[in-house]
């Protein structure tokens, strides 16, 4: 099965991948080289928008660990949002949630982005 990914700069440091298909041992290295691209850049947070996954693999579910924990060796961040009830279902049984920040949409994303940087901007201004 074929696996396609869009490509949104949303803003410096943040970038949105949108998987469409499923993220299977077949896949799983395009989007792989499609995230090592993306981190080569200043990138601090990753978005991967998911409403077009319909199917992730063990190993899918394991680039999205590995990538997690790439960003967050950096300082970054990775979110997950539009999440299907299957692929939620995958990182509930490798035990990925609530590990992961996971919206149910952008408004919720962006709520959160809003609000973790009025934390840093205040914690910056107290010092």
């Amino acid at each position: 099965m074929e696996l396609k990914i869009g490509i949104e700069h949303v803003k410096r440091g943040m970038v949105i991948l949108s998987p469409v298909g499923s993220i299977d041992s077949d896949t799983c290295e395009l989007l792989d080289e499609q995230v090592k691209k993306v981190l080569k850049r200043s990138v601090t947070t990753l978005v991967l928008d998911m409403a077009g996954v319909d199917f992730i693999s063990s190993r899918g579910v394991g680039l999205i660990a590995k990538t997690r924990a790439s960003l967050t060796q950096r300082g970054g961040d990775l979110a997950i949002m539009n999440v299907q009830p299957q692929i939620k279902k995958a990182f509930e049984i490798v035990c990925l949630l609530p590990a992961l920040n996971v919206f149910a949409d952008r408004d919720e994303l962006d709520e959160y982005l809003d609000k973790v940087q009025r934390k840093i901007v205040e914690t910056q201004t107290e010092s």
